[in-house]
């Protein structure tokens, strides 16, 4: 088990192919015993259980301020993962994906308080054909200083213009 609890930041890429499961729970115990974080950035290629790491980092590193995950993979939310994620970046003040976002069917109620984020980035595909999912979040975001989105069509840039401006 780790016993550095002083780190505040850390970053890596790691490729997992061919990792072992020794290694792949490892990296979720350091996360686990990590509650002075407040910068985590990382590359994980290879790596299944990308969401799952994710969501494992936004509920151990209570002090996290800013987060950036590009993992090639895919997050799927349903209603209650969606309004759970919301909550948890709520203090970050920088978020970073790298990956799909996957909305739910049905968007649950917009949440009472705003996001902290003051830094937004959205690589990839991201919000892949549910634009939906993007007003969602970016309702949220009123702190924002720093919008980057890729991929987007020009109804969600439309729109960044009428609320952000």
């Amino acid at each position: 088990m780790f016993l550095i609890y002083r780190l505040t930041t850390f970053g890596a890429s790691f490729n997992f192919k061919g990792c072992s499961d020794s290694m792949k729970e490892a990296i979720f115990d350091f996360f686990a015993v990590q509650k002075d974080l407040k910068n985590v950035k990382l590359c994980l290629k290879g790596f299944p259980f990308g969401q799952q790491l994710t969501f494992h980092i936004l509920e151990k590193c209570t002090s996290l301020r800013q987060l950036s995950i590009n993992h090639f993979d895919s997050i799927e939310f349903s209603t209650q993962k969606l309004t759970e994620f919301m909550k948890l970046i709520s203090n970050l003040e920088s978020l970073t994906l790298g990956s799909t976002l996957r909305g739910p069917k049905t968007l649950p109620e917009p949440l009472t308080s705003k996001l902290a984020l003051e830094v937004l980035s959205l690589e990839d595909l991201v919000v892949e054909s549910n634009e939906e999912l993007l007003r969602y979040i970016l309702h949220h975001c009123s702190n924002l200083k720093a919008l980057h989105l890729w991929n987007n069509s020009e109804e969600i840039l439309q729109q960044i213009f009428r609320t952000m401006v």
